[in-house]
């Protein structure tokens, strides 16, 4: 768990030319809905006393790379996470959103958090081939007259001074 976060992480501390920089990763890290009905899916949360162990796991790798002073947990739902930056008026450069997995919740979260997204940043997804993931993706594109990248499982928009 967290392995995009510490990916990101650690290619952001490579980077010479950031000085500095925090990683906000906004989760409930309770899983989504297949996590629950699919035992495959389930045997990898881990759950102890009813609860998935996915939050721990996500900080020990975190520990594990020395992220903590760079990867933030922020364990709340996205609507509130996206209601929290929107509050403290933080917009971020790029948004990375590994999104639920039902037709329309991904499209919700995409234009909650493109209003957020500052002009020239990207905004980032995985779950490609996830059907409900990529209908709402497309579904946002088109009804925003916008691009996507996709690169293998992952996908990429970016917001310009003439889409935003």
């Amino acid at each position: 768990m967290g392995r995009s976060a510490t990916n990101i992480g650690k290619a952001l501390l490579e980077d010479e030319s950031i000085e500095t920089y925090v990683l906000l990763c906004i989760d409930t890290w309770l899983g989504g809905l297949e996590h629950w009905i699919r035992d495959d899916f389930r045997q990898m949360m881990g759950i102890v006393y009813g609860r998935p162990i996915v939050y721990e796991q996500f900080l020990a790798n975190i520990i594990a790379n020395n992220l903590t002073d760079h990867v933030i947990p922020y364990s709340t739902t996205s609507l509130l996470g996206a209601r929290f930056l929107l509050e403290k008026k933080l917009f971020p450069q790029i948004i990375y959103l590994d999104s639920a997995h039902l037709q329309g919740e991904t499209y919700l979260e995409l234009e909650l958090y493109w209003t957020l997204l500052q002009t020239g940043g990207i905004l980032i997804g995985d779950d490609w081939s996830w059907k409900a993931v990529r209908c709402d993706v497309l579904r946002f594109i088109d009804s925003n007259k916008l691009n996507v990248t996709v690169l293998s499982n992952t996908w990429f928009i970016k917001k310009t001074k003439n889409n935003a």
